[in-house]
């Protein structure tokens, strides 16, 4: 995300805002909106 011009950046960020509600299983989404919040705080990495 620190590579993307502040558009694609905004546009990436409501994508996947609205795709997250789509993830069935509730322990997963939470995995995701945590993971998420690292990467937000300067974490490098994703992966289950």
């Amino acid at each position: 995300m620190d590579c993307a011009s502040h558009n694609t950046k905004e546009v990436g960020v409501k994508l996947i805002e609205s795709e997250i509600k789509n993830v069935p299983d509730e322990k997963v989404r939470g995995i995701v909106v945590d993971n998420l919040a690292k990467i937000e705080n300067g974490s490098r990495d994703f992966r289950f």
